[in-house]
C-alpha cells in the first residue's frame, strides 16, 4: 500500500523531531552491520568477493577499524590480488590500523611484486611508525622490480628524519650505484630533514657516475628549496654538534612556533651556504644532463641562488639546448630585473632552439616593465622570429608594456605576417588591460 501524502508529511515532521543521538546511534549500527558483513566476505570461497570486500572496507576508512584483525589475517590470502587489496585497505584505514604495521612489514617479502609495491605505498600512511618502517623499506631499494624500488623510495622520502637515517646509511655502504642513485632521489623527498645527510649529498656530486651526480644535484635543489618546517616533531640543533649529531633532541617535546622557526632558519641557512657554491661548481660538468640538473636546482631555490648568476649567464652559451633552456629559466626565477640579465635574455630570443627562445621570453615576462625599453629596441631585430617573440612577450606584459604601443603599431606593417599578427594581439592585450584598470 502506497502511503498518502498526509501520511508522508506526518512522517517527515516526526523525523525532524527525532533526537540527533538517535540518528547517530542508528548510523553507527548500520555501519557496524556493513563492516561485519564485509568481514565475513573476506573468507568467501570466490576470490573476487574477497577482493571486493577488502576494497569496500578500505573505502570505509576509519569506520572499518573492527576489520583490522581480519584484514591482517587476510594478508596471507593465497591470491595476490586479494593480498594487494587488503594491504591497500589497511593503508586507507590509516593511523587507526597502526597495529597492522608489523604484519605489513612482513608482507614486504611477498613473492608478488605488485603486492610488495602496494604494501610499500600503504606503509606511507603510518609516518609515526617510521622507525620500524624505514629500515624495512631500505632493503627494497635494490628490489628486482622497478615499481617496488620507486614505491620504496617515495615512501622513505615521506618518513622525514627516520627515512634520512636509512638513506644516509645506504649512500655510505651500499655497493650498487643504481641503489645509491635511488637513495639520492628519495633524500630529496625528505626536504630539510636531509640536512642530516648533507655531506653525503655533496660527496655524490664528485662521483664518477653521471647519474649519481645528476640525482645529487636534483636532491640538493629540493632540500635547499624546502620552505616547510615541522609543526610538532622535536628538532636537533646542527650547530651544536657540527661534526655529528647528538641523538637526543635539543628540545625534547613539541616546540613553540618561534623556536621551531628559528631552528629551521638556522638549518636552512647552513644548507644554502654550502649548496649554492657546490651546484655552481658542477655547472662545468662534462655531462649536459648534470649541468641542466644543477641549473634546475639553482632555479628551484630562487633568489637565494643569486651568487650563482654569473655562472648561469655563462651557461647561456652552452652547446646543449637543454642546458641553455634551463639557464634561461633559472635567470627568470633567480635574478631581478637587472639590465645585464635582461640584455642576455633578449639576445637569447634569437637562439636557434625554439624551446630556449620560449624560456627566455617567459623569464623576461617575469621581470615586468623593466624590460620594455629593451624589448622596444629588439623589435628592430632583422630576424622575424625574434620580432615575433618580442611582440608575444610584450603581449604577456600587458599594461606594463604601454610604452611599446608606438613600436607595436609600426609592427602592424611588418613584412612578416606572423609578426603583424603578434603585434595585433599585443596591442589588444595592452588596450584591454588598460581599460579594465
Amino acid at each position: 500500500m502506497i502511503p498518502t501524502l498526509p501520511v508522508i508529511i506526518a512522517l517527515l515532521i516526526g523525523l525532524s523531531f527525532w533526537p540527533e543521538s538517535a540518528w547517530a546511534d542508528t548510523s553507527h549500527k548500520i555501519l557496524q552491520a556493513e563492516v561485519q558483513s564485509l568481514i565475513e566476505k573476506l573468507d568467501n570461497q570466490e576470490e573476487h568477493e574477497r577482493r571486493l570486500a577488502a576494497e569496500s572496507l578500505g573505502d570505509l576508512g576509519e569506520g572499518a577499524r573492527p576489520a583490522i584483525p581480519p584484514l591482517v589475517r587476510a594478508l596471507n590470502d593465497e591470491v595476490a590480488d586479494v593480498r594487494a587489496a587488503v594491504a591497500d585497505a589497511l593503508g586507507r584505514i590509516g593511523a587507526d590500523a597502526n597495529a597492522a604495521v608489523p604484519a605489513l612489514i612482513s608482507s614486504l617479502k611477498d613473492q608478488d611484486p605488485a603486492v610488495r609495491s602496494t604494501v610499500t605505498a600503504a606503509l606511507s600512511q603510518f609516518p609515526k611508525k617510521g622507525a620500524l618502517i624505514a629500515p624495512a623499506l631500505g632493503k627494497l631499494l635494490d628490489d628486482p622490480d622497478e615499481s617496488v624500488r620507486l614505491a620504496a623510495a617515495s615512501t622513505l622520502g615521506g618518513l622525514s628524519s627516520e627515512g634520512v637515517l636509512v638513506l644516509r646509511d645506504i649512500l655510505q655502504q651500499h655497493p650498487d650505484p643504481s641503489v645509491r642513485v635511488t637513495a639520492l632521489s628519495a633524500l630529496g623527498g625528505t626536504g630539510i630533514y636531509a640536512e642530516r645527510a648533507l655531506s653525503e649529498l655533496l660527496a655524490a656530486l664528485d662521483q664518477p657516475i653521471a647519474d649519481m651526480r645528476r640525482a645529487a644535484a636534483i636532491a640538493l635543489g629540493k632540500v635547499a628549496s624546502d620552505t616547510t618546517w615541522p609543526e610538532t616533531r622535536p628538532w636537533r640543533d646542527r650547530s651544536a654538534d657540527p661534526l655529528g649529531y647528538d641523538p637526543k633532541p635539543i628540545w625534547p617535546r613539541p616546540m613553540r612556533t618561534p623556536i621551531r622557526q628559528t631552528l629551521y632558519t638556522r638549518l636552512h641557512n647552513s644548507v644554502i651556504e654550502v649548496t649554492i657554491p657546490a651546484l655552481s661548481e658542477i655547472l662545468d660538468d662534462p655531462e649536459p644532463a648534470v649541468r641542466a640538473a644543477a641549473l634546475r636546482a639553482l632555479s628551484s631555490i630562487g633568489s637565494e641562488s643569486e651568487p650563482a648568476i654569473p655562472f648561469i649567464i655563462e651557461m647561456m652559451g652552452d652547446g646543449n639546448p637543454n642546458v641553455r633552456r634551463a639557464a634561461a629559466t633559472a635567470l627568470g626565477n633567480i635574478g631581478g630585473p637587472s639590465k645585464h640579465i635582461l640584455q642576455v635574455l633578449i639576445v637569447t630570443l634569437a637562439d636557434k632552439d625554439n624551446d630556449v627562445q620560449l624560456a627566455a621570453s617567459r623569464s623576461i615576462t617575469k621581470m615586468g616593465g623593466a624590460s620594455v625599453r629593451l624589448l622596444i629596441k629588439a623589435m628592430e631585430n632583422p630576424d622575424p622570429s625574434v620580432r615575433l617573440l618580442v611582440a608575444a612577450t610584450l603581449e604577456n606584459l600587458g599594461n606594463e608594456a604601454v610604452l611599446a604601443i608606438p613600436a607595436l603599431s609600426q609592427a602592424l606593417h611588418d613584412d612578416d605576417h606572423a609578426v603583424r599578427l603578434a603585434a595585433t594581439y599585443a596591442l589588444e592585450a595592452i588596450e584591454e588591460i588598460s581599460k579594465s584598470k
